[in-house]
């Protein structure tokens, strides 16, 4: 029989184990929850046949905690001759949960110390996890990364003996979920010792956009070398060429003529500014807004603005009639009234040539959700600056945060108070990229706004010449918005390139990141210059390395599956989540296990890699969920009902049931109240047929109005399907796997 630390053994039960053992608790060792083990010691280690000790006479071993070397090494000088064996309290631990009495040698100090003063380096650290029930979270391993590089307290469910490692490699496998962790594991297995545990996420569904806005959101330390708001400057201004809008995220964000290979086409109607002439007047940095009315088209152009980027003078400020008649001016968003249009001839074409002398084919276009400004103005550009990307929400890019929202909460100002002016949000764009150039990508970017809360790289960049060196390999659009003004960010375009670069940056661990050989022509070092200004150790050994990278082609594949397919087709979203939860291994999950192989194989010595799966395919299980934005407005929609209804205030409860309305739970919402009983999802009275003026599917009514319902009633079929149940129950887990790399002979 087994021994449990979590469960006391039987009394009638003695387990010869700890025969002759006589434990004793090292006065100050730093041991999770204390309390708690010693109570569930006292009655496990005398049924193992031990006795655990009050005092230190007659002890045969010593309990040591997570202490620093230097009290280890006074510990053992006091120990000199004596017989007690210094232990660390994990091996009680691991005695008592696998019935064995492990090996003491495993768990003493003292054959480390012994290393290290031989060797002249630290030992690589011993890690053994304490099981629990829930599995591990993110805060777990947030705790642990700072516990390794800064020597903040060690999480509760890590035992760490050792010194700290000089390289920690975090490599994270977005869209791998707990399901497909046996094609990861096997690939590194039998010759890799690994720690395997269940990772819960916050949320459910979370996407890897959360999972990593999740991971780097920290609470900001009390004390250290950081500037008045905590955070860390940067060493120099990154340049703009490292905010700028990716091909992918052009792609994904519907701008006109925009595709995710890179290449760009000129849809019919439309003009390129590759075709404008590159004149000496040309600004460098230009911000644009529109204004939008609705016509039988759908949206189209009323008005355009144009800003210099070095001093927000008005470059073009033009008022414009659509070529088709105009349905709704849309003056509570636009500003424009018919008044304003009368007698205005200016058109599309006639924007165009006014645009000439100002943007050019390098010209920088900045501007907020720009693809609606370059479809308003029927144009191809493809230097673009979107703040929409720049700050982003964490729930990823289909939940895109308003200017309105990111004026007041980093520029401190109200705009749009009544309707919308296009100078004032064009200058508004236009000062928040200034921000985040000044500031750092990592400014906007956490899960968690305000004081109190830090990005996890300005934490660990922030302890002056002692902090560890940071190395971020991942594509181009994560780099801007995580890494830190002390980083190296090695910019990389596939999960092939991650690889070469990782290699790269793991090959220089004893020196900068952007050392080494010559360049791989996929990996390009955009922070070695700010990397190389980062002050160095007077004495002692070399700092710490800290590597971030992500193998992210089996999410983005997830992602543009999930976009192809029509939620309207219940039965093509049931089969694809069907085949998603019953299908093996995907082939691209096995490509991305051999690269994981090929990337611990490559470790240096004295390195701690950290695997990390925040989820598996989330994206697809939302296709049973609410459109973006939805279900904030069926909450609305079913709160303006019941007050309509008289079914809110003291009472209510009885008057919902009495007309049929019952709580029910909102997937990825909590419980809310709908009309009718047993349905996954509420569901709206059926709304006012709209007014011919907004029947149009370009315009935010139309969608809010004729789509809400329908496709309330189509996703909450879809809910309904036990496919996309199977789906979430497993996605929705990911896993945590560590495994340390041994000492340099």
């Amino acid at each position: 029989m087994q021994g449990s630390e979590g469960h006391p053994t039987p009394t009638g039960v003695a387990l010869p184990m700890l025969a002759g053992v006589q434990v004793f608790i090292s006065e100050g060792a730093r041991i999770p929850l204390r309390p708690a083990r010693k109570k569930l010691w006292a009655v496990n280690v005398p049924a193992a046949g031990g006795t655990l000790l009050r005092h230190q006479a007659g002890a045969t071993h010593i309990l040591l905690g997570d202490e620093p070397f230097n009290r280890i090494c006074k510990k053992l000088e006091s120990q000199a001759g004596v017989a007690p064996a210094l232990v660390h309290y994990n091996w009680l631990s691991q005695t008592l949960r696998l019935g064995c009495r492990q090996n003491e040698d495993d768990y003493a100090p003292p054959a480390l110390l012994a290393h290290r003063e031989s060797a002249g380096s630290t030992p690589v650290p011993s890690l053994s996890v304490h099981e629990v029930p829930r599995g591990t979270t993110l805060p777990d391993v947030q705790s642990l990364i700072l516990h390794l590089c800064l020597g903040s307290p060690a999480p509760k469910n890590f035992a760490i003996v050792g010194g700290p490692p000089s390289t920690v490699l975090l490599l994270c496998l977005p869209g791998i979920g707990w399901a497909q962790r046996d094609a990861v594991l096997e690939a590194l297995q039998p010759s890799t010792p690994l720690s395997v545990m269940q990772l819960h996420s916050g949320a459910r569904l979370e996407v890897p956009s959360q999972t990593l806005a999740n991971l780097v959101t920290v609470a900001r330390p009390k004390r250290g070398r950081e500037g008045e708001d905590g955070q860390v400057s940067a060493p120099g201004p990154r340049p703009l060429e490292f905010y700028a809008a990716t091909a992918r995220q052009m792609a994904a964000a519907g701008y006109p003529g925009c595709e995710e290979s890179g290449a760009t086409h000129v849809p019919e109607g439309y003009a390129s500014t590759a075709d404008f002439p590159k004149l000496p007047g040309q600004a460098s940095l230009v911000a644009v807004d529109c204004e939008m009315c609705i016509t039988a088209r759908g949206l189209e152009l009323t008005r355009v603005t144009l800003l210099h980027g070095d001093d927000e003078r008005v470059l073009l400020d033009e008022l414009v009639v659509p070529d088709v008649p105009i349905l709704d001016y849309n003056t509570q968003y636009s500003g424009i009234t018919a008044e304003m249009l009368e007698g205005v001839t200016t058109r599309v074409a006639d924007v165009w040539r006014a645009l000439r002398p100002h943007l050019g084919p390098q010209t920088w276009l900045v501007g907020h959700t720009l693809e609606n400004d370059l479809r308003a103005l029927r144009l191809v550009h493809a230097r673009c600056l979107d703040t929409a990307l720049l700050f982003p929400r964490p729930r990823g890019p289909a939940h895109r945060p308003s200017l309105r929202h990111l004026a007041s909460q980093h520029l401190r100002a109200a705009i749009q108070a009544g309707a919308h002016d296009s100078r004032e949000d064009a200058a508004a764009a236009l000062r928040l990229l200034r921000l985040k150039t000044d500031a750092g990508p990592t400014l906007g970017v956490l899960a968690r706004a305000g004081p109190a809360h830090a990005h996890l790289l300005d934490v660990l960049g922030g302890r002056g010449p002692g902090a560890p060196r940071l190395t971020l390999v991942d594509r181009p659009e994560v780099l801007a918005l995580h890494a830190a003004g002390a980083a190296a960010a090695l910019a990389c375009e596939d999960d092939d390139a991650v690889v070469r670069g990782l290699n790269r940056a793991l090959a220089c661990a004893g020196g900068g990141a952007g050392d080494g050989g010559g360049a791989d022509p996929g990996v390009q070092d955009e922070g070695a210059e700010g990397n190389a200004q980062s002050t160095p150790r007077a004495r002692g050994p070399p700092p710490q390395h800290f590597v971030f990278a992500s193998l992210s082609d089996v999410a983005e594949r997830q992602e543009r599956e999930a976009r192809a397919l029509d939620f309207s087709d219940r039965e093509g979203c049931a089969t694809a989540c069907a085949a998603a939860a019953a299908g093996g291994v995907e082939p691209l999950v096995q490509e991305t296990a051999r690269r994981v192989a090929a990337v611990v194989r490559a470790l240096p010595p004295q390195t701690l890699c950290l695997l990390l799966s925040g989820a598996g395919n989330t994206v697809l299980c939302r296709c049973g969920t609410p459109l973006p934005g939805e279900g904030l407005l069926r909450t609305r929609g079913c709160e303006s009902a019941m007050r309509a209804r008289g079914l809110t205030g003291r009472g209510a409860g009885e008057r919902r049931a009495s007309c049929g309305w019952t709580k029910m739970p909102s997937k990825g919402l909590g419980s809310s109240w709908g009309p009718g009983a047993g349905l996954p999802l509420m569901l709206l009275p059926k709304p006012t047929p709209p007014s011919s003026r907004t029947l149009y599917g370009d315009s935010l009514r139309a969608r809010k109005d004729c789509q809400g319902a329908g496709l309330t009633a189509q996703r909450a079929a879809a809910a309904a399907d036990p496919a996309i149940e199977r789906l979430a129950a497993t996605a929705s887990r990911g896993f945590c796997a560590l495994l340390t790399t041994p000492n340099a002979e």
